[in-house]
């Protein structure tokens, strides 16, 4: 399974609010080790990982709200579902490099680094420190207006890891508070790997 068909499955068991009865009886973790250990997946505040969409071996992780993933309503405000891919050791390529990858994100080839099966249009590029967080919207959804997205770039170690979020579907969370919740989940793994 690729990770992009995680996150479609991910995404259609959490629009239709569904629970395993595991998932009824027992919290889910706030946590996900990849690689074996390597590196461990945390999500922002009120996140859990959605093991079952995951791929921990393969560096992605899949985490939602709590909430939703025990089957209740989720806080419409920061109802979406976010994704980590990390890379494999010596990927990292965002440290001592930002302004690199903002030119990357921002040339023609920008759209390739954000997705592989459709085009995308970036909106804007932002950066922190030693993070690059690209707003973007897909064009090849069947939608009137394509909602923005968002996905952070960062290193942990000599690793490149990405975080994004994706609003559930018929949830509108807006840019704001899909960027404020980038930015938790890149605040929540250094947190976990520093």
């Amino acid at each position: 399974m690729t990770a992009m068909r995680g996150v479609a499955l991910a995404t259609a068991v959490l629009a239709a609010g569904c629970a395993t009865e595991q998932q009824l009886q027992s919290p889910p973790p706030t946590s996900l080790a990849l690689y074996d250990g390597a590196l461990r997946a945390v999500g922002p505040t009120g996140y859990c990982a959605a093991r079952g969409a995951s791929q921990p071996t393969s560096g992605f992780a899949v985490f939602a709200p709590c909430s939703r993933l025990l089957g209740d309503a989720a806080d419409p405000e920061r109802d979406a579902v976010l994704t980590f891919q990390s890379g494999e050791p010596g990927s990292a390529l965002v440290t001592g490099a930002v302004a690199d990858l903002v030119a990357l994100l921002e040339g023609p080839e920008g759209g390739a680094l954000l997705t592989v099966d459709m085009p995308v249009v970036v909106a804007s590029v932002e950066t922190g420190d030693d993070v690059v967080f690209v707003e973007y919207s897909e064009l090849g959804v069947e939608v009137e207006t394509p909602p923005p997205l968002w996905r952070a770039f960062f290193d942990i170690g000599d690793r490149l890891v990405t975080a994004s979020i994706r609003p559930v579907e018929g949830v509108d969370l807006g840019t704001e508070a899909e960027r404020t919740l980038v930015g938790e989940a890149v605040d929540a793994m250094r947190e976990a790997n520093d």
